[in-house]
């Protein structure tokens, strides 16, 4: 309940950077993971825009043996991450830099399993979203899988990445509010 409170609140305070006014609920988290059923132990997970941990949550649960690399910008939620799971690498800092970050890391691109994100992409400023895409583009192998969920998706037909192919998506009625989940494959381009 700390955490819904914390969420709005920030929401509150800038709406276009949470994209909600509620953390994600499990059912969402549950339907994203399901894309990534092709991931193996030894790969590495990113997630991007974890907020509370609302589906870090679940990525812990269902990826045990999995490092998992979370990219927040918000400092202090960055700092609560963190302090809830300790087990896990959280990176204060903006997803237009993944390379960056994974090279501070050390991490081999190759290495990469998926990513899951719950940014608000579409609400985003349009040169932030484009340079977010393209980090995530620059560092996602060929067949693995970007996992996007979204709470319109009419307005991702105007918008579909280069670079990736839209696999079945999923509606997720029990989430506030419904959303639907795009399951992103990296194709060559």
């Amino acid at each position: 309940m700390i955490d819904s409170w914390r969420f709005m609140r920030q929401s509150l305070r800038n709406f276009r950077q949470m994209g909600s006014i509620v953390p994600s609920s499990p059912h969402l988290a549950k339907a994203m993971l399901r894309s990534l059923d092709n991931v193996t132990k030894d790969q590495v997970l990113i997630e991007l825009g974890p907020g509370t941990g609302a589906i870090t949550k679940h990525i812990c649960r269902n990826f045990p043996q999995n490092r998992l690399i979370s990219v927040e910008f918000d400092e202090r939620f960055s700092e609560r991450l963190q302090h809830r799971y300790p087990n896990i690498t959280v990176v204060n800092g903006c997803a237009s830099s993944l390379e960056q970050h994974l090279t501070q890391l050390g991490i081999s691109l190759d290495n990469i399993g998926g990513i899951i994100s719950s940014l608000p992409l579409l609400s985003l400023p349009e040169q932030l979203r484009d340079s977010i895409i393209a980090s995530i583009a620059k560092i996602l192998p060929q067949g693995r899988c970007w996992v996007q969920y979204t709470y319109s998706r009419k307005r991702w037909e105007h918008f579909w990445p280069q670079g990736f192919h839209l696999e079945r998506t999923k509606r997720v009625f029990f989430n506030v509010p419904p959303a639907v989940v795009l399951p992103f494959s990296r194709i060559a381009e």
